[in-house]
This record gives C-alpha cells, structure tokens and sequence, in this order.
C-alpha cells in the first residue's frame, strides 16, 4: 500500500505562527481577521483537495467505508421506524408467555386439587363411619367404644371436642 501523505491521514488546521491573535485587543484588527479567515479557507480548501485526491486514488477503501456508513444508518432508521412494532411484539410475547404459564399452573394444579379432594372426601367418610360427626362423637360407633376404652364414658371431653374439629377441618 502506498504511503499516504500527512495530510490526509493527520489532519492539520493550524495557522501560521504570524497570523496567531497574541491577545484579545479592545480594538479589532479587520485586515488580521480577513488574513485569518483567508489563511483558514486556504488550509480547509487544500485538506478538502486533499481528501478528494486521496478519494480517487482509493477507491476500494471508500466504497468499503461508505457502505458501512450506509448499513449504520440503514439500521439505525429501522429500528427507529420499527420499534413501536418491537414493543408491541415484546408485549405480546410477554402476555403468550404469562398465558401459557397460567394455563400449564392450572394443568398441574387441577389433577392435585382433585387428588387432595377426593382424599379428603375418603378421609372424612372414614371417619363418618367411625363415627367421627361435626357434632361429636356419636354413641354407640366405633368412635365411642374407643373413647370410653381409653378416657371413660364422657363424651364432652377432650378427645371428643378435637376429634369433631377434625372431623370438620379446623
């Protein structure tokens, strides 16, 4: 690759050492400031010359730069133009997912809901039959005889009283 002249590659917008203002003076000096104006349009025209000359005899590497200039711009318009569309699919996408995971919630919830019903519901005829009431214990049952076998005939005590709040889930 040839080598590049200075400047193109570093570019440079000093001016003179004899055109630099040493102070800001009270009075201003308009021929100074034309030769400074004049000094800069010249050093501005002949790094524009510059790059045009260098331009021309690379073209490859401006064609690869300006193509990515082009893709970046490219990609940044559209997702400006898109992105109301991509917040709406987000949101979307967001209520699928919140969907789907309530309905696989309610998929996993119901067979358990209706296992610990229908165990419930064996559970407390069970113990309907012993004979286990809301009320207490009823005479006579197997609940009964086993109350008076280990605490006596009383039916208003203490394992009477928890077994009928058992009997209706409390």
């Amino acid at each position: 690759m040839p080598a590049l002249r200075q400047e193109v590659t570093i570019p440079s917008f000093s001016f003179p050492a004899q055109l630099e203002l040493q102070q800001f003076h009270a009075s201003f000096d308009w021929e100074r400031i034309k030769e400074l104006f004049r000094a800069f349009t010249r050093d501005m025209s002949e790094a524009a010359n510059n790059g045009v000359a260098w331009v021309k005899e690379h073209p490859e590497e401006v064609k690869n730069t300006g193509l990515v200039c082009a893709a970046v711009v490219v990609l940044a318009l559209t997702l400006y133009a898109l992105a109301p569309a991509i917040c709406l699919l987000l949101g979307a996408v967001i209520k699928l997912v919140f969907a789907v995971l309530k309905l696989l919630h309610s998929l996993v919830m119901i067979p358990i809901e209706l296992v610990l019903r229908t165990v419930t519901a064996i559970i407390n005829a069970i113990l309907y039959c012993l004979g286990f009431t809301p009320s207490g214990v009823r005479s006579h049952s197997v609940a009964s005889h086993g109350q008076s076998a280990l605490y006596g005939p009383n039916t208003n005590g203490f394992f009477s009283t928890m077994q009928s709040a058992g009997a209706r889930r409390r």
